[in-house]
């Protein structure tokens, strides 16, 4: 099996993140949403512009030679912050930089050489810059002041270093990101209901098109039934999400359903003895026909994605 890219993972962590169990609960899960697709950007754009300099001829413009260098550095810095970013902002465990010596290594070659050439640390300041007869060259020279020293740098091995840092880093978020929608839908061991209550839409229908005046009682029982498993479906959804406007349309479809109940509880209040003849009442029943409908579909496609693991 080939290697996955920074693409691939980052793909893979999209997807699981715009899944409903997050996309729908990022208040219960506490996310930052604006820092994580901002992350997420940052990573892949980068990722594109790494592999520009990578892919690219040298040029014998010295100046384009020198920004693309730059360009190169302040483009994997600015991976390696995306990548904690979006850690961050998914609440999960600290991407720490520090602890991956290679990584840092070039985090700090860039601070020295193309980020600042004035380098402080541990109280010391040194003074820095590259070797221009060297630029161009896939090894690049760099030096120190005071006590002038060189150090060289292969740019293609600090890419190849990144890469592994940042794939290594988008794995270990995307089985975090597992791990939290597991031991989420461990919570819910209850299945939504998926019985469309056919038997008590058949004697509903026999309300609104026939005589029921000996059978009123399965017209009252029939609206009870689909009334309180209208209310389970709701409370089954608000359970699993702060946010269920767009599972399924399902704050739309409850809110069309209860109004079809309530037309009909009441024509059914008025007309015991049968509808039939009474338009409004078959429209509002087929109206609630085809939102009971939606909202079991609605369930059907939560369960899948709940027993999905």
């Amino acid at each position: 099996m080939p290697k996955k890219s920074i693409e691939d993972v980052c793909r893979e962590i999209r997807d699981l993140a715009s899944s409903s169990i997050f996309i729908e609960n990022i208040k219960r899960f506490d996310l930052n949403w604006d820092l994580m697709w901002a992350a997420m950007d940052t990573i892949e754009d980068t990722s594109f512009a790494i592999q520009a300099y990578k892919n690219g001829n040298s040029s014998s413009n010295q100046g384009l030679e020198y920004l693309k260098i730059y360009g190169l550095f302040q483009a994997i810095f600015m991976q390696q912050d995306a990548v904690r970013n979006f850690a961050e902002g998914f609440k999960l465990n600290k991407i720490d930089i520090s602890t991956d010596p290679d990584a840092r290594g070039i985090r700090e070659l860039r601070n020295k050489y193309f980020g600042h050439h004035k380098y402080k640390r541990d109280g010391a300041t040194t003074y820095h810059g590259i070797a221009r007869v060297t630029v161009g060259e896939e090894s690049i020279m760099a030096w120190t002041y005071p006590n002038f020293s060189t150090e060289s740098i292969n740019l293609n091995q600090a890419i190849t270093v990144n890469r592994k840092y940042i794939i290594d880093s988008l794995n270990r978020i995307l089985k975090e990101m597992k791990l939290k929608r597991t031991d989420y839908v461990k919570k819910f061991t209850d299945q939504l209901s998926e019985d469309n209550q056919g038997y008590a839409f058949e004697k509903l229908y026999s309300w609104v098109y026939g005589d029921t005046s000996d059978r009123a009682a399965m017209t009252d029982f029939s609206l009870r039934t689909i009334r309180q498993e209208v209310v389970d479906i709701e409370k089954g959804l608000r359970e699993r999400y702060d946010n269920i406007k767009d599972v399924g349309d399902a704050e739309r479809t409850l809110e069309k359903a209860r109004f079809a109940l309530d037309f009909l509880d009441k024509s059914f209040t008025e007309l015991p003895n049968g509808a039939k003849g009474n338009f409004d009442v078959e429209i509002y029943a087929d109206s609630l026909n085809s939102s009971f409908r939606n909202l079991i579909q609605t369930c059907i496609d939560v369960n899948k994605s709940f027993n999905r693991q």
